[in-house]
């Protein structure tokens, strides 16, 4: 699985954009797993977009991210 080069691409990716509970129901995870995942992600070097004041804000390619990692973990 890659989380880096390929997949920081998301930070560009204009398009639909979802809540953490968003994600958390899409991939059927608690919200707090959804944190617990993002905060690993973004220090293996993964990006998210953020809102002004520093709130994560998921894409679909960070959809497709999570349900990978779901799968490994």
């Amino acid at each position: 699985m890659c989380i880096r080069g390929d997949w920081d691409m998301n930070s560009d990716n204009v398009g639909k954009e979802y809540s953490t509970k968003d994600i958390a129901n899409m991939v059927d995870i608690a919200e707090s797993t959804v944190r617990k995942y993002a905060q690993a992600l973004e220090k293996a070097g993964y990006r998210f977009r953020k809102t002004e004041n520093g709130s994560r804000i998921y894409t679909d390619n960070d959809v497709f991210v999570f349900k990978e990692v779901n799968q490994f973990i």
